[in-house]
């Protein structure tokens, strides 16, 4: 069984899967330390989410593509199956 990340990893993990997308006024280690208890994958999946969360609002009429720190709450939110913005460490 592969344990679950420490915060390091899930800071590392995060910015591997946000380096190659448009990402503004996104607080990665706020987002990690917010990210207790998730798998690599699970973690994968938040930041697959607040991709096509700004995708979806860019393709409603936004101006350009830009993941934000509302999308990454959601899809944090919405991975781990918790109420909006209700903190793990």
């Amino acid at each position: 069984e592969v344990p679950l990340p420490d915060l390091k990893s899930r800071e590392k993990i995060l910015a591997i899967h946000t380096r190659s997308k448009p990402v503004g006024g996104v607080d990665l280690g706020a987002l990690a330390r917010r990210a207790g208890g998730l798998s690599g994958a699970q973690l994968q999946s938040v930041c697959e989410r607040a991709a096509l969360a700004a995708l979806r609002r860019h393709v409603s009429g936004g101006a350009q593509i830009l993941v934000t720190q509302p999308d990454f709450d959601a899809a944090l939110d919405s991975v781990a199956g918790r109420a909006p913005a209700q903190a793990q460490a």
